[in-house]
């Protein structure tokens, strides 16, 4: 019997081919990212003409790579908008730093797996570490913890499950929570998915400023209590979507204290105004849970999510699981045992890398950037014949509409959609106090005065065609 030294080359590409492919990824990934500036913001096509471009079967026998590679480039992600384009003020974008981008690189080469200590203690160290920095820069004391999540949905729903636990016992069918209508979609959809009936999320109509109220939300909660209720949490937003509202955080703590309620503040973007920022870094130290996306506003590719707890010791205590297969995890953190996902990759090292190129400085100075951005907004609508300020420059988002107010929604739509479509810039729309307003959310600090200038003006002679 003869024995073969080489295993078959099931799903190997040649050395000469793999060398090719990857000398490839890495100039595409140079020239996109020196190129940012001057080119297009992106373009979507309809659903249908989509499928029509890249319907296809799988082949059963493979495709030249030089084909599929140019079907990926031009086709798949020809047809993405870029969040990471200076003049891309829709939603909240996704500036991300070169640093980050090889970091993730290296992480997919290696096929981390950061679920068990035993199988990554470098990286799940090195998520311990960033996780400290971040709850310290958050405000948050020692013995805070954390881990690093998909995003902001994930993070709230972790926060979430560990306020039901801490807070609430007996049926579900009696447990509420309080919010404002500014609150993110995700996290009304993260109490339904922890067992919270719709009807017992509290949403009350925010005040002018776009805040949750202190004394409405008071007095929710004794009401509440008086129909034999169990209020458990309140959820704080530190900077909503629309507008970038930060609620009175500190007032509703006290209120959690009063009750024994639970504080979650979701701060997906906002948070990150910490860094620079002392009063919000103040209100966010008072908090129990804290959802935050470094993949916002810190810079980093997607997905990277971070759910942070004042008390780190709860995940562990409310997340762990036990099998058979899961005997020998290691002496560290095992972060499968600290949060909903046991398959997990290392979202930490791309944050931690890029902190330790720039320095904590620059991140805070990038944050910054952008609240300044924001402002010169506010302060060139606010000399426009045709725009006004709806709502001022709040930690990087800044929302207006044109003065005549015969403008509708679908109209302002159709204004950002033609301004997409130009592939010069991307901004988006939303309401305040029901009315239909413009909004640009600036927290790409490599965005230029002249972007701000040219998309504005751009704004302008579409509202005055």
């Amino acid at each position: 019997m003869t024995s073969d030294s080489h295993a078959p080359a099931h799903l190997m590409l040649s050395d000469r081919d793999v060398r090719a492919l990857g000398q490839r990824l890495v100039d595409f990934m140079i020239a996109r990212h020196l190129g940012a500036a001057h080119a297009s913001v992106g373009r979507v096509l309809e659903g249908r003409a989509l499928e029509r471009l890249m319907a296809a079967s799988i082949p059963a026998q493979g495709r030249p790579i030089d084909e599929v590679w140019d079907q990926v480039t031009n086709d798949v992600l020809g047809h993405a908008l870029r969040l990471d384009h200076p003049r891309f003020f829709a939603y909240v974008p996704g500036p991300n730093n070169f640093v980050s981008v090889v970091a993730d690189a290296l992480v997919a080469a290696c096929n981390v797996f950061a679920g068990s200590w035993i199988s990554g203690g470098g990286p799940a160290q090195i998520e311990i570490n960033t996780i400290r920095w971040l709850a310290g820069a958050c405000g948050l004391p020692a013995g805070a913890g954390g881990h690093f999540v998909s995003g902001g949905t994930h993070a709230s729903l972790t926060g979430l499950m560990l306020a039901r636990e801490v807070k609430h016992a007996g049926p579900l069918e009696q447990a509420t929570a309080y919010c404002s209508d500014q609150t993110h979609a995700s996290v009304l959809r993260a109490l339904r998915v922890l067992g919270i009936p719709a009807a017992n999320a509290r949403v009350l109509a925010s005040d002018n400023a776009q805040r949750l109220p202190v004394a409405a939300t008071r007095e929710r909660i004794k009401a509440d209590l008086a129909l034999g209720m169990r209020p458990f949490c309140v959820i704080a937003n530190a900077g909503t979507t629309s507008t970038g509202a930060v609620d009175p955080i500190e007032d509703l703590a006290q209120i959690c204290r009063e009750y024994d309620l639970w504080l979650h503040a979701d701060g997906a973007y906002g948070a990150a105004a910490a860094l620079c920022d002392p009063v919000i870094r103040r209100q966010l130290g008072v908090v129990d849970s804290l959802a935050l996306d470094p993949h916002k506003w810190l810079f980093q590719p997607i997905e990277c999510g971070c759910v942070l707890a004042r008390d780190g010791s709860l995940f562990a205590r409310h997340f762990s699981m036990h099998a058979d297969y899961l005997d020998n995890l290691g002496a560290g953190v095992s972060y499968l045992e600290e949060g909903i996902q046991l398959t997990r990759t290392t979202r930490a090292l791309k944050l931690w890398m890029s902190l330790q190129v720039f320095g904590a400085d620059a991140f805070r100075a990038a944050v910054a950037c952008g609240i300044g951005i924001a402002e010169k907004v506010e302060r060139r609508v606010a000399r426009s014949a045709v725009l006004e300020v709806v709502t001022p420059a709040r930690i990087g988002i800044v929302t207006f509409a044109p003065k005549r107010r015969a403008k509708s929604e679908d109209a302002l739509i159709t204004l950002c959609s033609a301004i997409r479509d130009s592939g010069y810039a991307m901004l988006s729309t939303t309401r305040v106090g029901g009315r239909p307003v413009l909004r640009m959310c600036t927290i790409n600090p490599r965005t230029t005065d002249h972007d701000l200038e040219e998309t504005l003006t751009r704004i302008e002679a579409a509202v005055s065609a």
